[in-house]
């Protein structure tokens, strides 16, 4: 039986991750490095302009095609500049960003404060006598 293009015996399947092509990554990387760095950060960690490393980012713009951001940015950057670039620099970016962001989403996360000690007692700085 087929419900929805679904047959009843059908495993579902992960959403695998795409793929970019390294010259498209690299090219994406040299334009945000000469247009978006400047406001974004080098590493993207964000200056005068947000972070593009974040949990926000990534659910928004994860499962989304690299053509969507690409439209967003385009309508949004380089604000000096709206739409001034052309369409393969924002889909080089696009990928750029996404695939920065697919490494940091492979990353175990850091807790952001060291745990504590575990009863650990103070050491006494007394010289014996």
């Amino acid at each position: 039986m087929v419900v929805a293009g679904v047959s009843s015996g059908a495993v579902p399947q992960a959403s695998v991750p795409p793929t970019y092509k390294p010259e498209q990554v690299a090219a994406g990387k040299a334009a945000y490095k000469s247009t978006c760095a400047i406001c974004h950060g080098e590493k993207m960690e964000g200056g005068v302009a947000p972070s593009l490393k974040t949990e926000s980012f990534r659910a928004t713009w994860m499962d989304s095609p690299s053509s969507s951001l690409a439209g967003f940015i385009k309508g949004a950057m380089p604000p000096n500049n709206i739409g001034g670039l052309d369409a393969e620099t924002y889909e080089a970016i696009a990928v750029y960003l996404l695939s920065e962001n697919m490494s940091v989403a492979a990353e175990p996360a850091t807790p952001a404060v060291p745990a504590a000690p575990s009863e650990a007692k103070p050491v006494s700085k007394k010289k014996p006598s």
